[in-house]
């Protein structure tokens, strides 16, 4: 920038476009790539013996790299959704737009949050490279080593076998629900169908996958354990009652100007959605997302975290992690929902462990999006009850109350399903006394 301006070039180059506003945004996103190419440097040089190995490594890198780079000079090439979780091409194309002011904050987003992800993929491929022995000896080694199985079985996740795990979940869902919205050839109940089974396979094939590399114990990884009754009594009790604060926490966080904007996008799918029965939208709405993602970030994400944070660190990150998948809506930012899904994700870490089971939280988590969907397929039943979903409006004081009462009971039952767990643990460890 210094040359630029110092030979009067700043104009050719930028244009009017950059303000010091523009510029420490693209220092910013410059920031982030430099993190994500040093982790990924880092990773590929993890296996030279030499300095001229190294230099081997990352020619042909630096070579390919150059490609996506080049990318932002074709006139006619718009920022995708696509486009923004390919690693360099959406810095590069997103610096353009910052540029032109033409930025998306969708774009941003997803850009910023896979390009770090990226980086959390690299980083803990360079962490584990350098724990092996191959390193730690300087004996040979090859690529084929690193997707060996482990030998020992664990009975939860590493941590940064979870994370890895979530880094590559986040992409791969981002581009299947793209994938998924372009077969405008399919009906909506079609659409709706593949993209609950594809969510469905990804988010249990590829922690069962991570699992298997790890080691992982399936049952004690993914807390697949047999609840008490009184714990599944309160998950359903919350099942029913949760959604009314959930729905007054999104409605706080929504202006005036946000419900036209999202009245606006929803409408093209509100006339196809109403011709959809109402099974199809509770299984790929409610029940697959509601095992998948409970199996993932309650059990497997959940294990991982457990295994190196206290519960109540645990129980936030995971809810944090939980809510940020829940802001990309199609191809926009609902930042909105952001708010009401990480109390959500509170609620279901809070049940899972004291429950020390996924399978409460299955059961909240299912009867949560089958009463909010049931309600919006039948709201005009429900709209002499003063609950007008659809138009965004609070609910009465008389629901909140009810509900916030129900709440409390709910979690005082988990609670003291949680007290009889411990002393029922504790009384096996007691060995009766002999006699004589």
């Amino acid at each position: 920038l210094a040359t630029a301006y110092a030979n009067g070039l700043e104009g050719m180059l930028f244009g009017e476009g950059l303000t010091p506003v523009v510029l420490m945004q693209i220092l910013l996103l410059l920031l982030i790539f430099a993190a994500f190419f040093s982790a990924v440097l880092l990773c590929i040089t993890s296996f030279a013996r030499s300095f001229k190995e190294a230099q081997a490594y990352l020619i042909p890198l630096m070579l390919i790299s150059m490609a996506p780079g080049v990318i932002g000079l074709v006139p006619d090439l718009k920022m995708t959704l696509l486009w923004a979780v390919i690693p360099l091409a959406n810095i590069v194309l997103l610096s353009r737009d910052f540029l032109l002011h033409q930025a998306q904050p969708t774009l941003f987003f997803v850009s910023v949050f896979s390009t770090v992800f990226y980086g959390v993929v690299a980083l803990s491929l360079a962490a584990r490279i350098f724990g092996t022995d191959t390193i730690l000896y300087q004996s040979e080694a090859s690529w084929s080593d690193f997707f060996k199985r482990s030998t020992k079985t664990h009975a939860a996740p590493a941590l940064n076998n979870a994370v890895l795990c979530l880094a590559v979940l986040f992409p791969v869902f981002i581009l299947s629900a793209a994938f998924i919205s372009r077969l405008q050839e399919l009906s909506m109940a079609m659409r709706l169908l593949a993209s609950g089974t594809l969510t469905f396979c990804l988010f249990l094939l590829i922690p069962l996958l991570f699992a298997w590399l790890g080691g992982v114990n399936l049952k004690s990884g993914f807390r697949w354990n047999r609840p008490r009754p009184l714990a599944c009594a309160g998950a359903v009790l919350l099942g029913f009652t949760l959604w009314p604060m959930a729905y007054e926490i999104e409605i706080f966080a929504l202006t005036d100007y946000r419900i036209e904007v999202l009245t606006k996008l929803f409408d093209s799918m509100k006339l196809e959605l109403e011709l959809v029965p109402l099974w199809i939208k509770l299984i790929s709405l409610a029940v697959l997302p509601a095992i998948c993602e409970e199996l993932f970030f309650r059990g497997y994400l959940l294990s991982g975290l457990l295994n190196r944070f206290s519960s109540t660190k645990s129980i936030f990150i995971s809810a944090f992690l939980f809510a940020l998948f829940h802001v990309i809506v199609r191809d926009s930012l609902f930042i909105e929902r952001f708010f009401p899904s990480f109390f959500l994700g509170v609620s279901l870490g809070y049940v899972n462990v004291l429950s020390r089971s996924v399978i409460p939280g299955i059961v909240l988590h299912m009867l949560h999006n089958g009463l909010l969907i049931t309600f919006a397929s039948y709201q005009h039943y429900f709209s002499q009850w003063d609950m007008n979903l659809q138009d965004q409006k609070h609910l009465p004081l008389f629901w909140l109350i009810v509900s916030l009462c129900s709440i409390v009971v709910g979690f005082a039952l988990v609670h003291f399903s949680s007290r009889n767990q411990k002393t029922d643990e504790s009384l096996v460890g007691v060995t009766p006394p002999t006699a004589g």
